[in-house]
């Protein structure tokens, strides 16, 4: 037995072994559909709003503050204070302010290579510029080593200019991802380093702790007066001494 519908448009037979399920229309729901579907037509796409957090400004602020305390500006030459006085500047600025393990990577992906960027086109030279570069690894290092947290995350892929002694006097446990220079680690006492990416010689007086590169190595030097370093799950250097070069596939 076949069941009739019927519609505006045409008869309809369906077998009547095929349950049919029956919804009342309305002028007033068809009313309400279309209001609906003008709405969704209207609608625009919004892009997301990247909200810079008062945490992070204070930190933007900070590195150009530390950039300026520096600065030493004679007979219209712009010098730079020694390496040894930057970094007690940088560590009394980092003591000043309160940022968690999120905001510093945040600060080293996002807001740094714009800074870098500006403050390196204020230099006279390129030297000047390689000096700006420096100080910046030594201001991020203070931020880590001074925090009451042990974990850190970089992302330096994004920035301009290879950051100088990132890493310095390390304490911490540092994951980094990006190529470091042979500055990297310098003067490293103790935790745990790891680089995914390439790594320059690794010339830097490291006096403890890990550091592994998970990358190519230019080389080891016989700088290193204790700690361990490896490539990979290869180890190259044991306490201080060299057991192996680096092998670059």
């Amino acid at each position: 037995m076949l069941v009739k519908t019927i519609t505006k448009e045409k008869l309809t037979f369906l077998p009547s072994n095929v349950s049919v399920a029956v919804f009342p229309v309305t002028t007033k729901s068809c009313a309400l559909l279309d209001k609906l579907e003008k709405q969704e037509m209207i609608g625009k796409e919004r892009k997301p709003r990247v909200k810079i957090s008062n945490r992070m400004k204070k930190l933007e602020k900070a590195y150009s503050d530390f950039l300026v305390q520096v600065k030493r500006i004679g007979s219209g030459i712009v010098t730079y204070i020694g390496g040894d006085e930057a970094y007690p500047i940088a560590l009394a600025i980092a003591k000043k302010i309160k940022y968690s393990p999120s905001d510093v990577d945040l600060f080293v992906s996002v807001s740094l290579p714009a800074l870098m960027k500006t403050a390196m086109k204020d230099q006279a030279s390129q030297i000047m510029s390689d000096w700006c570069a420096q100080y910046t690894g030594q201001f991020i290092s203070a931020l880590i080593n001074s925090s009451p947290d042990s974990d850190f995350t970089l992302h330096i892929d994004a920035v301009p200019q290879p950051i100088g002694f990132l890493c310095y006097m390390n304490v911490k446990n540092v994951i980094v991802f990006g190529d470091v220079n042979d500055s990297f680690a310098y003067c490293m006492e103790g935790g745990n380093i790891r680089v995914e990416g390439n790594a320059e010689l690794i010339n830097n007086d490291i006096q403890g702790g890990k550091l592994s590169v998970n990358g190519k190595i230019a080389g080891v030097s016989d700088r290193i007066n204790h700690g361990n370093v490896f490539q990979y799950d290869r180890q190259l250097v044991k306490d201080g001494k060299i057991i192996s070069q680096p092998e670059n596939k």
